[in-house]
């Protein structure tokens, strides 16, 4: 099914893998342990945004920052964001958007050429570079640990983050890796991060 706002979307069914299964609770709040569900709630949408990966479906840039998403509060299980996240006009109103339509404990997945490789340079549509820092200030409790001037609206709990290391980087030891992460360019081709709503 594809809406107005040019993302191909599908409904959760009963055959999601039960890593996506949120079901709720009496008083309409995902329960923590989701692999207890036999089926899915109907009603329920996993998006994916500027990204082909199976099983959701690409929609551009551009529509992506067409505001509101045309899906309600609390509707979404699962977005993912694909190589763009550093070409978007306002990472802050994207972070807000997804923040409304995902269900508690419903999680993002970025995925963006790190600020400091040749990924992240030979593109000239990259506007916003991003590091290991970045998403860390849509979460309240960094943010005051690290005394931000500027609290978001949105709250989200890092889970996960995964760096993509060049070739010649990716078979040294973990020690070395972190080290030159932080001290030289182009080591790190792209970064992960994994994101949970907190409501």
């Amino acid at each position: 099914m594809k809406n107005e706002f040019g993302v191909k979307t599908i409904k959760v069914e009963e055959d999601v893998t039960r890593d996506y299964i949120w079901p709720r609770g009496p008083e309409g709040i995902a329960l923590e342990d989701a692999s207890l569900a036999e089926s899915a709630p109907a009603g329920y949408y996993k998006l994916a945004l500027a990204t082909t990966d199976p099983p959701l479906y690409y929609t551009s840039l551009l529509e992506v920052e067409e505001y509101p998403w045309p899906f309600e509060d609390n509707s979404v299980l699962d977005i993912k964001l694909g190589n763009f996240a550093c070409q978007l006009r306002s990472l802050d109103r994207v972070m807000e958007e997804a923040f409304r339509v995902l269900v508690p404990k419903g999680r993002m997945q970025i995925r963006a050429p790190y600020y400091t490789s040749l990924c992240y340079f030979s593109n000239i549509r990259n506007i916003t570079p991003i590091t290991e820092d970045t998403f860390g200030y849509y979460s309240k409790k960094w943010c005051i640990a690290k005394q931000a001037d500027h609290i978001h609206k949105c709250d989200f709990k890092p889970i996960g983050m995964k760096f993509f290391y060049t070739e010649e980087w990716i078979l040294r030891a973990d020690a070395a890796k972190d080290w030159a992460r932080r001290h030289y360019w182009n080591v790190i081709e792209g970064v992960e991060c994994i994101m949970e709503v907190i409501k």
